[in-house]
């Protein structure tokens, strides 16, 4: 079957369909920051996680386009439903081919599960329905305990490994930052988080403590106004 034909069988069976411009991105936080109101993400998150769906739909997208399964059922993450919920179609698991197939700013179609640039087929995945994302959270429900335990064990492995520096820090550079003596607010990005930020504005205001942002935080404290004293950053984002 043609290319044409293709896309054409596509619209005559499918009566869900969106067109809009891509954004292309690895990391779903770095394209939160340049999408806009309208525009399709094409992201590569396994898992999505909730602090990223909150800052996508912040920014009103047409719909998200994950290459990877947004829920894997490893864990119960409640990224996926907080997209469904806010309107925004979420088609999923549409593979790694996707992120090149598409570049940054063309315009892309989606008709029912596939994925269009330029009338040729670029991908097709899952589009999650609260059915289907209801069905996965209970799969994931009932794998969580594997994973704390898996877990767990990771976080003893690191302990090990690194228990040099919890007897003997001298290889941790001083820090430059007051600490000593201050008030100190760590900032991390999670639900609510920015409005909880803007309830204690007062107290920062009055108590001028140490802003520590951990990764996404740091942004969280800018876009109040804020300039965090100290990131810890995931440093390969």
């Amino acid at each position: 079957m043609s290319l044409g034909a293709l896309y054409n069988e596509a619209l005559a069976k499918e009566t869900t369909r969106l067109r809009g411009i891509a954004r292309v991105d690895e990391r779903t936080k770095r394209l939160a920051l340049r999408i806009l109101p309208g525009e399709i993400a094409v992201i590569s998150h396994l898992d999505l996680d909730l602090p990223c769906t909150q800052a996508l739909i912040l920014r009103k997208p047409a719909a998200v386009i994950n290459a990877q399964p947004s829920i894997s059922g490893r864990f119960p993450n409640l990224g996926p439903s907080l997209l469904v919920e806010a309107g925004i179609p979420l088609l999923e698991n549409v593979g790694p081919e996707i992120m090149t197939a598409v570049a940054d700013g063309e315009e892309v179609e989606i008709i029912g599960d596939a994925v269009f640039a330029s009338a040729t087929l670029v991908g097709r995945g899952e589009r999650l329905s609260p059915a289907s994302l209801q069905a996965k959270l209970e799969k994931a429900r009932a794998n969580l305990e594997g994973q704390l335990s898996r877990f767990v064990q990771n976080t003893l492995t690191y302990v090990s490994e690194e228990q040099r520096l919890l007897y003997d820090p001298s290889d941790i550079p001083a820090l430059r930052t007051q600490i000593e003596g201050r008030h100190v607010l760590v900032v991390v990005r999670g639900e609510d988080a920015a409005a909880d930020l803007r309830t204690i504005h007062s107290y920062i205001r009055d108590r001028r403590p140490t802003l520590i942002a951990v990764d996404g935080g740091a942004d969280l404290l800018l876009a109040e106004g804020l300039t965090p004293h100290m990131i810890i950053g995931d440093m390969d984002s």
